[in-house]
């Protein structure tokens, strides 16, 4: 491993961690949009695997798996109907739970 690669990836590690930025609110909403978050996560994928075949591929397979397979409103998602009744009734209880501590 050479040494400029090293320290970019120390200074990425770094400054992902420790750098701050004030956004203007048209900003913060142009940074939620799905088409940007979307550029965004293939922008990370490629930096990972410098191709645009696989970034794609892996940009693809996340919103697959994170909008239907793991999304229990969709209708080929992979979460049992008891196991997604027994996750509500735990919230249930437990926000019964706090609303009897005032």
């Amino acid at each position: 491993m050479d040494l400029l690669t090293l320290a970019s990836v120390f200074l990425t590690q770094v400054g992902a961690r420790h750098l701050i930025f004030e956004f203007t609110d048209a900003q913060k909403k142009a940074l939620t949009h799905p088409l940007t978050q979307a550029m965004i996560l293939f922008g990370m994928f490629f930096f990972s695997t410098r191709s645009v075949g696989i970034a794609t591929l892996l940009v693809a397979s996340f919103y697959l798996a994170l909008l239907v397979f793991f999304n229990e409103n969709h209708p080929l998602n992979l979460f049992s109907t008891t196991w997604i009744n027994a996750g509500a009734k735990k919230a249930d209880i437990y926000y019964e739970n706090v609303s009897r501590l005032g």
